[in-house]
């Protein structure tokens, strides 16, 4: 693969790593050798699943925990940090806000918990 010419529009590594996807001692490797290798990115845990959360996210179930869940049933052996950076991303791409571990504390409902979708199965298990 031809370089990418970044580097001399005056790109820094760090800025060419993150453009690309790929880490800055592989790309200071391939600005030196005046080459970009063919990179393949691995499959990651969650690539499997990424349709059943687009699904549900669809279908209204928002809440991380719970797909979670819904993904360990499904067989997912990933952590859960994985899954809600996709759900992060998803938020961004339909441009709505960042969700909030802490309530509003002017927020008159703070302790109630009403926004759960409707599409959402909860269970409760008891001690």
């Amino acid at each position: 693969m031809a370089r990418s010419g970044l580097d001399d529009q005056g790109w820094t590594i760090s800025a060419i790593a993150r453009q690309l996807g790929i880490d800055r001692r592989s790309v200071r490797r391939a600005i030196q050798a005046d080459a970009f290798p063919e990179f393949t990115r691995r499959a990651r845990k969650l690539d499997p699943y990424k349709a059943h959360l687009i699904q549900r996210w669809n279908e209204g179930c928002r809440t991380g925990p719970i797909l979670f869940a819904e993904l360990q049933t499904l067989g997912y052996q990933g952590q859960r940090t994985a899954v809600g950076i996709y759900l992060q991303r998803l938020r961004q791409a339909q441009g709505l806000p960042k969700r909030s571990r802490n309530a509003h504390p002017d927020h008159p409902l703070q302790h109630v918990n009403v926004g759960l979708p409707r599409f959402c199965v909860v269970e409760v298990k008891r001690l």
